[in-house]
């Protein structure tokens, strides 16, 4: 595969091209083909593992780090914490990370920190207006934020949590990824949760980093916790996390 068809199957914008070197394009095929070869179901599709890179990097304005791909079946869509399928906040979800994730931003605009049953409530009556999520992670990504695993494939399990399953294949990969965007963009934002994503710190060489612990542990008893993240409330200004003007 040259690179173009690379590029154009995997859906990567063109800023990237310098990046992928005909090493590297080898490297992501033998890796996909060992993967298949396994007959190991694992996630995101391969043509959505670089979804996170779809725009030019000199557009985007804020890079999130997850971790890996949700493990459970047809739930990873190559945005990180997108969820497959959910199309409202009011049906029930098993990722703790998200409904963080809301909580956080329903302070960010709200200047109140409630809990998510509550939230949904405010939902359902208008009197909190976010997209559904079904919309809201595109509208994102629309906008310039790149949401980025820091493991680009998971192995699929819906009984086993096999995080990290595949950080051999992806950790040099997307550290040198990482260095790539940074030098490319010095005024992204970065949104590092967690001690892994914070173990990427050394590889962003420009830009601004907001750190906390990960939004799958947020019990609101540490400074460092995720519901106390100021990302979002200092990032407002550049993009809508709710995509409603009369919130903006």
């Amino acid at each position: 595969m040259n690179k173009n068809d690379f590029l154009s199957f995997f859906y990567i914008d063109k800023s990237y091209s310098e990046f992928f070197s005909d090493e590297k394009i080898q490297y992501v095929l033998e890796v996909l083909k060992k993967l298949e070869s396994n007959s190991e179901k694992f996630a995101p599709k391969k043509e959505n593992i670089f979804k996170a890179l779809e725009k030019d990097i000199k557009f985007c304005k804020v890079l999130i780090l997850g971790k890996d791909p949700y493990f459970q079946e047809n739930a990873a869509t190559g945005l990180a914490f997108e969820v497959n399928g959910l199309e409202s906040w009011s049906s029930p979800f098993p990722q703790r990370s998200l409904q963080n994730i809301v909580k956080n931003i329903y302070k960010s605009y709200e200047n109140q920190l409630i809990n998510f049953s509550e939230i949904r409530l405010k939902i359902k009556s208008n009197d909190f207006q976010i997209m559904p999520p079904n919309k809201l992670f595109k509208s994102w990504h629309n906008q310039g934020v790149i949401l980025l695993n820091s493991l680009l494939t998971v192995k699929v399990d819906n009984n086993k949590n096999y995080s990290g399953s595949h950080m051999k294949y992806w950790k040099s990969f997307v550290e040198e990824l990482i260095q790539y965007i940074s030098k490319k963009n010095p005024n992204l934002s970065y949104f590092l949760w967690g001690n892994d994503a914070g173990k990427y710190e050394k590889f962003i060489t420009n830009g601004t980093i907001f750190k906390s612990n990960h939004p799958a542990l947020a019990f609101g008893k540490s400074p460092k916790d995720f519901l106390f993240f100021n990302g979002f409330f200092e990032t407002k200004n550049i993009i809508n996390w709710i995509n409603y003007n009369t919130k903006k």
